[in-house]
């Protein structure tokens, strides 16, 4: 640490500079993106509609879409920081399959999880495939 930083003088602007964007007004200048995407929050099934925000092809920011039925703009905390789960360490990025609770996990292709997952819609509902 250098002695500007022990005597408080050093108040790291680079990393604390902030920036005006067009769209969410005065911010942080990391989190001011090139464009704004139109998307569906993927964090739990009620399909919130969100824009996020990237910079040089990375998720930084997020906010809500005012013009959405379901939201109507307003998202909760987890909707809130979708834009930092994308670059979790450990999202996965590929299938994985497990083929019993003993056995252990392990990578497949796309085709392979597929088809090893259980029915879905209205007709799987009713025959109750997927109970437990």
């Amino acid at each position: 640490m250098n002695l500007k930083r022990v005597l408080g003088l050093d108040i790291l602007a680079d990393r604390y500079a902030y920036a005006d964007d067009a769209v969410t007004g005065y911010t942080s200048a990391k989190r001011v993106p090139d464009r704004w995407v139109p998307t569906t929050c993927g964090y739990c099934s009620v399909g919130c509609g969100m824009f996020i925000g990237v910079k040089n092809g990375r998720a930084v920011s997020v906010r809500g879409n005012a013009d959405h039925p379901v939201n109507a703009g307003v998202l909760c905390p987890k909707g809130l920081s979708e834009h930092e789960t994308i670059h979790a360490d450990s999202r996965a990025t590929h299938p994985l399959f497990r083929p019993s609770k003993k056995s252990k996990i392990y990578r497949v292709g796309w085709e392979d999880a597929i088809q090893s997952s259980p029915p879905l819609g209205p007709a799987a509902c009713a025959s109750g495939a997927g109970r437990a």
